[in-house]
């Protein structure tokens, strides 16, 4: 192929003469050696191009005493065809940048003439293959994130087929790629640093970094999206953003209700003329408590009182009731007590005969009025007989009043 280097190579062994050696074009003379002592000799045929396609074949040269020079017949020839090398392809890089980030990725892409036949790709990295692309479809890129190394001269190189015979094209441009060191992850922190905070309450949000010598630019974020300057309950610290600062805060002028955030924070760092992104702080969360309702001033002067006066209905009700718990447990032994004499069968049969009939017994002893002077004897088996009267159906009736004569 075009650009190529080949060597052509003639050799001549068996007789230890003097001679040189001739190298033909085509039946042409291209070149010849100096007189030696050497069996072999080597023509370099450098950056090959179309023209130089054709015929090519050697001789030698011997010299004896006292006559001419002897030239050997012409070696077999060899043909050589030079092709065409498929042209240049274009290397580039996306986003263009003078410097990147650690971890930032990258887009490769190689452009190649709608003409070839492309069978093979390889992207390559300080002229070593990268990544290779078998049988590819355009268009030619690849996706790269760049490490702490990853800084190289990049370019590519494709192949294709010409006549039967597969051809490299020559590499590419080359672009060179600079990786910076990413910045620190920043740290967060919140005041409260409970993280919960009850409705309306001021919440101080703090973002800090152990850079100090470059500029920077703090970003502040709530359920990963980034909270604004202009947003409104927002108050901003009064450092801007670009200075030297090592730190920066946003407050929340007042927290909503029954809400629950995820915090975050980042900051961008200016290296050689442009700014390098941070990675987000640990997340912090913050709840927010809903406030609980207050009694107005002008009707606490009436809810004291009326308090104080439910209280004492309580207190009240309370002692009725363990009066009327005390009664009650006075009527239920009462009438335990009849229940106990109902059933040992006493008491049944005395209301019965009450209800059938109303004679009223009644026991009535009498004691004389004389004590005896001599002592009675007794037959001491025969029953002692009380001395009282039992009264059946003795009934009193009240004396009748006497009706009052006229005068």
């Amino acid at each position: 192929m075009t650009g190529q280097e080949v060597t052509l190579t003639c050799s001549q062994y068996g007789l230890q003469k003097t001679r040189k050696f001739i190298f033909l074009k085509d039946k042409a003379e291209l070149s010849s050696s100096e007189w030696s002592m050497e069996p072999t000799e080597s023509y370099l045929l450098a950056r090959l191009n179309v023209s130089s396609s054709g015929e090519y074949s050697c001789r030698y040269c011997l010299i004896f005493k006292a006559r001419q020079p002897i030239h050997s017949l012409d070696s077999t020839p060899v043909w050589i065809t030079v092709l065409e090398r498929p042209p240049l392809p274009l290397f580039s890089v996306s986003p263009e940048k003078e410097i990147y980030a650690r971890w930032e990725v990258i887009t490769l892409t190689c452009s190649v003439s709608d003409k070839q036949n492309v069978t093979k790709l390889q992207f390559l990295k300080n002229q070593t293959e990268l990544a290779s692309l078998e049988a590819p479809s355009p268009p030619f890129t690849h996706s790269l994130q760049l490490l702490e190394q990853g800084g190289g001269n990049y370019s590519c190189r494709y192949w294709t087929v010409d006549s039967g015979q597969e051809m490299a094209s020559q590499e590419s441009n080359i672009v060179s790629i600079s990786v910076a060191d990413s910045p620190p992850r920043p740290v967060l922190k919140l005041d409260p640093p409970t993280g919960e905070v009850n409705e309306g309450d001021q919440v101080l949000l703090s973002c800090s970094t152990d850079r100090n010598r470059t500029e920077k630019r703090f970003h502040f974020y709530r359920d990963n999206v980034e909270m604004t300057p202009g947003e409104e309950g927002l108050f901003w610290s009064s450092r801007e953003p670009g200075k030297t600062s090592t730190d920066a805060s946003v407050a929340i002028l007042q927290a909503k209700p029954s809400q629950r955030w995820e915090l975050a924070c980042s900051f961008e760092e200016e290296m050689s003329s442009r700014w390098i992104s941070s990675p987000w702080s640990q997340k912090v969360n913050l709840t927010v408590l809903a406030r609980l309702p207050t009694v107005p001033p002008q009707y606490a002067a009436v809810a004291v009182p009326f308090l104080v006066l439910m209280l004492l209905l309580v207190v009240y009700c309370m002692k009725k009731q363990k009066a009327s718990k005390g009664q009650q447990a006075f009527e239920l032994e009462e009438s335990k007590e009849e229940a106990d004499l109902d059933y040992l069968g006493m008491l049944t049969p005395w209301r019965q005969k009450q209800e059938e009939s109303e004679i009223t017994y009644a026991d009535v002893k009498f004691c004389s009025a004389s004590t005896p002077s001599k002592p009675v004897v007794r037959n001491a088996h025969e029953p002692a007989e009380e001395e009282r009267v039992l009264y059946s159906g003795v009934r009193f009736q009240p004396p009748s009043r006497a009706p009052k004569s006229k005068r």
